[in-house]
């Protein structure tokens, strides 16, 4: 223990972290980065054009400025590169409805204390409870991530002697339907709970990959999966549920995979320290408000489990250390 006293500069800065996140926050909610897509405007501009009033919005508008997503000058707010390119509605790279997600999982965040004081997760993700309106404006707000992670799976691997991919846990089904459109040749399958399937259904009818991608609603927890795919992903499932879970749902699709079939669990593992990399050990932290028995699991538990169920050659592939994936073959 030191004689100095320390200064509180973790303590200090926590404020203004938080003020930065919520400024961009309310910023996508109120979608006020699209009216400045064809140039620079006045508060009063902005404000009619969302419909709110001027002295309420300005306090926003010169926060977002600090954060880096507008500028200013001479009264006049424009969008900086960053927001143009991602928060402008109607371009193809718009990821402005992360709010949604931002807004569940930091309500989430906010009962850590109390979700670990019970034992219970007081904003549990449950699909099987949720109400249809519900699930599809949560899997509306993880679209744009789930797209780019399809996008970004068809560029780094290579998938011309692989015709069927399941996609296991597959949610709105956008990561395969970004990969079957950059793989044209692939057949895809998503499999979700039932009650999750008519939503995912809709977000490929609409993405009008209905010729290349299939919906069948299946409990892989409970539930053997029969089939004869090449590959399967499974992205951000595993980390949700229990290990106990984990190795009834990787013993459930083994037999639907063909002799060598390919894996990739896309679902960020920890290190075996469990404090590297830092940004996941921290959002781990929000898993017991979220999930009854779900968390971040290290590099090691994925190869025990994957080993225990019948899988081999078992990798972990990390580009840029934000897309750290674990792959594994099917035993031939």
């Amino acid at each position: 223990m030191s004689d100095t006293t320390p200064e509180p500069v973790i303590l200090d800065g926590v404020d203004d972290l938080v003020y930065r996140a919520c400024a961009v926050l309310a910023g996508t909610q109120l979608d006020l980065f699209t009216p400045l897509k064809d140039g620079p405007l006045s508060a009063s501009q902005i404000a009619e054009y969302i419909g709110v009033e001027m002295n309420k919005l300005r306090p926003l508008l010169h926060a977002l400025v600090i954060v880096g997503l507008l500028t200013v000058e001479d009264g006049y707010f424009a969008n900086t590169d960053e927001a143009d390119y991602y928060l402008v509605r109607g371009h193809p790279s718009y990821q402005g409805n992360r709010h949604k997600y931002w807004s569940d999982v930091w309500s989430a965040a906010l009962l850590i204390a109390e979700s670990i004081r019970t034992g219970k997760p007081q904003k549990k993700h449950d699909y099987a409870v949720m109400s249809e309106g519900e699930l599809e404006e949560f899997l509306a707000g993880l679209y744009p991530w789930s797209f780019d992670s399809g996008t970004w799976l068809a560029q780094n691997y290579d998938f011309s002697s692989c015709q069927t991919v399941l996609d296991a846990g597959g949610g709105s089904g956008a990561l395969v339907i970004a990969l079957t459109e950059a793989w044209s040749h692939l057949q895809a399958m998503v499999i979700e709970l039932p009650a999750v399937v008519p939503i995912t259904q809709r977000f490929v009818e609409r993405a009008g990959a209905t010729a290349r991608v299939q919906v069948k609603g299946v409990d892989l927890v409970r539930q053997s999966l029969a089939g004869s795919f090449d590959a399967a992903i499974l992205k951000a499932v595993i980390q949700t549920m229990s290990l106990e879970e984990a190795y009834r749902v990787l013993l459930n699709i083994n037999p639907a995979l063909k002799p060598g079939a390919t894996v990739y669990i896309w679902d960020r593992p920890l290190d075996d320290s469990r404090l590297t990399p830092q940004d996941l050990a921290l959002f781990n932290v929000v898993f017991p408000s979220i999930y009854e028995h779900g968390q971040k699991y290290t590099v090691r538990e994925y190869r025990d489990l994957l080993t225990e169920t019948g899988f081999e050659n078992c990798e972990l592939h990390t580009v840029a250390d934000s897309n750290r994936i674990i792959i594994a073959r099917k035993a031939k």
